[in-house]
């Protein structure tokens, strides 16, 4: 069982990161800098987080919590497959407006999308919760042609924020959603 107090130090630190990250970006955010905004040592925000990426998926996966609660959606699908891709390209829509527009997440995203293993970690999570939203279990063949044509979004958003050009994001999505929802045999999310 997790004591009180470890779980409050480890979500004290998760919240300091997401602030952090917002600020500096997901490279200048050290566990050294980090450790100082909380007023600990390093190697107990180590002790509490050993993997920064794993803080970095902590942090998207509370941006996606803020935007569905902004959207006023559920935090799951209805068992309607028109109306879950419908909602699956609206909560992305916002999600990566808000990740492409405002200036310290666009920084955040820009260094995730620079490394390979962080966008292997972005990318899994991005799958992981589109097939929980919609109260699927992922079989490895699914999850990867998710993965595949997530990663292809990805590739896509990369190249345009590092040569700073704006991207129409809601279009790109509805195809990402609708490889999605035709690989568990759902419908065309775009014919909403």
């Amino acid at each position: 069982m997790v004591r009180p107090r470890n779980e409050e130090m480890r979500s004290g630190i998760a919240n300091t990161a997401f602030s952090l990250f917002h600020e500096v970006g997901y490279t200048h955010a050290s566990y050294t800098l980090l450790a100082e905004r909380c007023g600990i040592t390093r190697a107990l925000v180590q002790y509490h987080w050993p993997k920064k990426e794993l803080l970095a998926v902590d942090s998207m996966t509370r941006l996606l919590g803020e935007t569905i609660r902004q959207l006023g959606l559920p935090n799951h699908g209805t068992g309607n497959p028109s109306s879950d891709a419908a909602k699956l390209v609206s909560i992305g829509t916002h999600f990566f407006s808000i990740l492409t527009e405002d200036e310290g997440w666009r920084q955040f995203l820009l260094d995730i999308l620079k490394s390979r293993e962080l966008t292997e970690q972005v990318l899994a999570f991005n799958a992981r919760w589109a097939f929980t939203y919609i109260g699927q279990e992922p079989r490895d063949a699914t999850f990867e042609e998710v993965v595949v044509s997530m990663g292809g979004f990805y590739e896509l958003l990369y190249y345009r924020l590092k040569h700073n050009k704006s991207l129409d994001i809601k279009p790109r999505l509805e195809k990402v959603v609708n490889e999605f929802m035709q690989t568990l045999d759902y419908v065309n999310a775009s014919e909403q």
